[in-house]
């Protein structure tokens, strides 16, 4: 039996070739492979998603070393985002005064904005920079993590509704109970 040249662990067919290289090197068919590729994926976007989601919650390292993988090899990709992000912001902010420092903190002091259980630890745009907010303190608000990952780039109420906090829930229920 002859072994293939492109991988020696499998069977050679045409040309020295295993079976998966031969169709392969067939006139015009990696286009269609692609073409297919990109259908399918189309079709099931959705159940890639959340597979490539299950993944990264069950494997944080692979994916952290994978994420770093990327950037060592796309470093002028990736420094010229950062860049394009930090002029983005800067055009956002000459619209009108900068936060400070202290306004900032004093954000941050504050339970979340969009649950109002969690304390505040980092800060969310409103409307997102990239939807064209600005980089101004009327736009910024104090929220936790997991509301400012879950709102991402997306408009408030119309794109994203904030989860129901339990002291609001509690609220609610004692107002019904007064009434």
């Amino acid at each position: 039996m002859k072994f293939a040249t492109c991988h020696p662990d499998r069977r050679s067919y045409a040309k020295g070739l295993c079976s998966a290289c031969s169709l392969l090197s067939r006139p015009g068919a990696r286009e269609a492979r692609r073409a297919y590729r990109k259908a399918h994926y189309v079709a099931n976007r959705e159940r890639y998603i959340r597979e490539a989601a299950r993944w990264a919650k069950e494997n944080p390292e692979a994916k952290r070393a994978a994420k770093q993988a990327y950037y060592s090899r796309n470093k002028a990709k990736s420094v010229l985002y950062k860049h394009a992000r930090r002029a983005y912001v800067a055009v956002a902010s000459t619209h009108c005064t900068t936060p400070t420092e202290a306004s900032i903190r004093a954000l941050l002091a504050k339970p979340c904005a969009y649950c109002q259980a969690s304390p505040s630890e980092s800060i969310d745009h409103i409307v997102p920079i990239s939807r064209g907010g600005l980089h101004t303190l009327t736009n910024l608000v104090g929220a936790c993590m997991h509301c400012n990952l879950s709102k991402g780039n997306r408009l408030l109420y119309s794109e994203w509704v904030p989860p129901v906090s339990e002291r609001w829930l509690y609220a609610v229920r004692w107002e019904e109970k007064a009434a």
